[in-house]
């Protein structure tokens, strides 16, 4: 594998568009090393502005401007490095808090000599690794269960999503082929109600020990209230990232599609909520972390917009 660590060491340190005075740049340190011949580290300067605004273009619709993946690639990594990565075939990412906000999968690199573009997670295996200190150990669970969540009702806050249901069933189906025990809340809002999902999914979430957790559902960033951003699980009800914290059994994986699935008046209030698509990728990244924090091994969640629709058809 070819490691490269990305770190930010600026003057001042801050999440991409959360400080209300960061630094006008980030420093991002690339330590590279590998099986490639070269190694050793380059400090590379973004713009923290024009960075905020291209990745907020990016996450922010379901089909981005043509090329803005490319202008990220070009934007991000230094020219010393893009030839190699372009040639790379496994690459392991080692992130830090500021550049875990990053979507880097999303990024496409363009290879002028054969005229080829293409994403890095398809080009290539890319596995990110979130640093952080030393997880103190942690309890597993020694049995196969799993717990899968699929389309929780949450009233007026978002449309129904047919194509999490079947992903859950689907998904809930393969694992007992498996031999694993599963416990599995996927709705059909036509036969359940909104009153009793929340308290549903928090009971499942801590009645049992879990190897495998899988949700599909609505998530939302909101930015000045954490308590409000995370899984829609109800009309005003979230599992948010203090929540999963509390999981005294660690699971081995955790898969999150809930970023923002779906159709949904974004930038309309709705209730006691503003749906916003702003920096939607820190929902994904904001989750990742508190898991892997917690000792979770593998997790995946979604950074950005999965329509519905491409789901119905498992």
């Amino acid at each position: 594998w070819w490691r490269v660590r990305v770190a930010d060491c600026s003057d001042q340190p801050a999440s991409v568009g959360t400080d209300p005075a960061p630094p006008p740049h980030l420093e991002l340190e690339f330590t590279v090393g590998g099986r490639l011949a070269r190694t050793g580290t380059v400090i590379h300067r973004v713009e923290r502005r024009r960075l905020e605004r291209i990745l907020r273009d990016s996450v922010a619709k379901e089909e981005p401007p043509a090329g803005i993946h490319t202008t990220l690639f070009e934007l991000l990594f230094p020219n010393q490095l893009k030839w190699d990565l372009m040639a790379a075939q496994d690459i392991q990412l080692e992130v830090d808090d500021v550049t875990a906000d990053i979507p880097w999968e999303m990024l496409e690199a363009r290879n002028p000599e054969q005229g080829e573009r293409g994403q890095l997670a398809l080009r290539a295996a890319l596995v990110r690794q979130l640093r952080l200190p030393d997880v103190p150990p942690v309890r597993r669970s020694d049995k196969p269960t799993a717990l899968v969540i699929g389309n929780p009702p949450v009233g007026g806050l978002a449309p129904s999503l047919d194509g999490a249901f079947r992903e859950t069933t689907t998904v809930a189906e393969l694992l007992r082929l498996g031999d694993y025990d599963v416990r599995e809340l996927s709705f059909d809002t036509a036969q359940h109600s909104d009153d009793a999902t929340t308290l549903a999914v928090e009971t499942a979430l801590f009645a049992d020990d879990y190897r495998i957790i899988h949700v599909a559902a609505h998530g939302f960033f909101q930015p000045d209230d954490p308590t409000r951003t995370g899984i829609a699980i109800g009309p005003d009800d979230f599992l948010t990232a203090t929540i999963l914290r509390q999981v005294n059994v660690i699971p081995d994986v955790v898969f999150l599609n809930c970023c923002h699935l779906g159709a949904v008046a974004f930038g309309v209030e709705t209730g006691a909520i503003e749906l916003t698509r702003r920096n939607l990728n820190r929902l994904g990244a904001s989750l990742a972390r508190e898991l892997i924090r917690c000792g979770v091994r593998a997790v995946v969640v979604a950074g950005w917009a999965v329509h519905d629709l491409s789901l119905i058809h498992i």
